[in-house]
């Protein structure tokens, strides 16, 4: 199981990144000017603004992330280092730390202003990230404008959620045999939707591709029911390709890994009424490792790659760059893991328009109910390996959290975000308990039969 897993997510994470090493090189043959005509006239139009955050009025429109939407647009411009190098990691421009004002999109403005003198300013490579998004701006600035692009990531994420919540509904409407695992289904993809702060970030360049690529994957959660298991694990080890591609400590990874042992979880659940509880309690909990391995091994490969190809680029620099990167965000006292909470505390109105009470009581409401479920689901039999899972993705969410104190405290207003994973898999597992605990043995029989007949 282990060897297979840890194969099939190296090898498909191999493959993802060569193949986005290939595409990469032909973005980079992209008429340079094209680009920089379209940057120009974002900011002519209002598409990106000099200020690094956005007003609230202006979220829906720009997205709440200026800062990052204006670095990837950075990297999109073509530098002048060699072409293996623009390859492997895409240059920025240095902040001043004499003028902090002089932020990203200041920076950004100066580098695309006709009268500017862009070779006056300083450039460093960015190597902690494969930049998918950097990669996917540099092909949408060739075909259309910065609006363009911000309307076309707005459209995706509306259309994935769209398609993804239809597909609950049609689980809902075809699984007659398993009535409470199609609602918790529903249930978990409608509160996620309602609480990942699409209305703050679907216009987002940086972050809005990787937050519609997991709104695509709650699409998956039906069809996880009984898939074969050497294709689910290819599946998940593409699921953590891209991820890694797209994006990695913003939110991307955790989640991911959550979400592959959220659906194991709701693969395992048979109504309560029939005494079985999880079926097959071993093999899914073997599926959900297994397929969690092979999510985590492609994250971890392509990431890999990255490091070893931009120390062969850069010498030490690609390395360092990037652990040093992770160290920073860690930090360094434990008691950062209390500001971290408090960062988050006062950002939970992107997901939930709630004051902190109210918001405290609907956590505190949804814990006490997922804890109630979890230790029912425990005395079933074979429900102990199905906990094990649950209790593991509810728990991967604030565990990065608390891991990457420092990062959670520098970008609260959008790691906030995370929090609606536990808050729909919580809803999900009390949906499935109240709907198995509420229908009648007779009917659920009955269904059965009909079924089979």
């Amino acid at each position: 199981m282990v060897q297979r897993s840890v194969l099939t997510g190296a090898g498909v994470a191999v493959a993802s990144v060569l193949i986005f090493l290939g595409v990469t090189a032909i973005t980079l043959e992209i008429p340079p000017e094209r680009v920089l005509h379209e940057i120009r006239a974002g900011f002519d139009e209002g598409s990106i603004l000099r200020q690094n955050y956005p007003q609230p009025k202006d979220y829906w429109r720009l997205g709440r992330d200026q800062w990052t939407d204006c670095a990837t647009l950075q990297m999109a411009l073509r530098g002048d280092a060699p072409f293996y190098q623009e390859l492997i990691t895409p240059r920025r421009y240095s902040l001043a730390s004499a003028d902090p004002a002089r932020g990203p999109c200041q920076l950004l403005r100066e580098a695309t202003d006709p009268a500017g003198s862009p070779a006056d300013l300083q450039t460093w490579r960015y190597h902690r990230y494969l930049h998918g998004s950097t990669v996917l701006t540099r092909i949408a600035l060739w075909t259309t404008s910065v609006n363009g692009l911000r309307d076309a990531i707005k459209i995706s994420t509306l259309c994935f959620g769209g398609f993804a919540l239809a597909v609950a509904l049609w689980s809902l409407v075809s699984n007659r045999r398993r009535p409470a695992h199609a609602l918790a289904t529903v249930s978990l993809v409608a509160v996620f939707l309602a609480c990942f702060g699409i209305s703050q970030h679907a216009a987002s360049i940086s972050h809005g591709p990787s937050a519609a690529l997991f709104i695509l994957a709650l699409s998956l959660i039906p069809f996880w029911d009984g898939g074969k298991w050497n294709r689910l694990l290819v599946i998940a080890a593409l699921f953590g390709s891209a991820t890694a591609i797209l994006e990695f400590l913003d939110g991307g990874a955790p989640l991911g890994l959550a979400l592959i042992l959220g659906m194991s979880v709701l693969d395992a659940l048979e109504p309560v009424e029939t005494g079985a509880g999880p079926r097959d309690s071993a093999q899914i909990f073997q599926r959900g490792v297994s397929t969690a391995l092979a999510f985590t091994t492609a994250v971890v490969t392509a990431l890999g790659l990255k490091v070893v190809l931009s120390r062969l680029a850069f010498g030490g620099e690609g390395s360092s760059s990037f652990f040093d990167q992770l160290v920073m965000w860690i930090g360094g006292s434990p008691l950062l893991a209390v500001e971290a909470l408090e960062a988050l505390d006062k950002q939970v109105g992107v997901i939930v328009p709630l004051n902190d009470t109210a918001f405290r009581v609907l956590v505190i409401g949804l814990a006490a109910g997922c804890t109630f479920v979890l230790l029912k689901m425990k005395n079933l039999r074979g429900g102990g390996g199905t906990v094990l899972l649950a209790v593991g993705s509810l728990a991967i969410v604030p565990v990065w959290y608390l891991i990457f104190r420092n990062h959670t405290i520098v970008h609260a207003w959008f790691m906030v975000r995370m929090l609606a994973w536990p808050l729909a898999f919580c809803a999900g597992l009390i949906v499935w308990w109240l709907v198995s605990t509420s229908t009648p043995v007779s009917w659920s029989r009955q269904r059965v039969s009909s079924e089979r007949a």
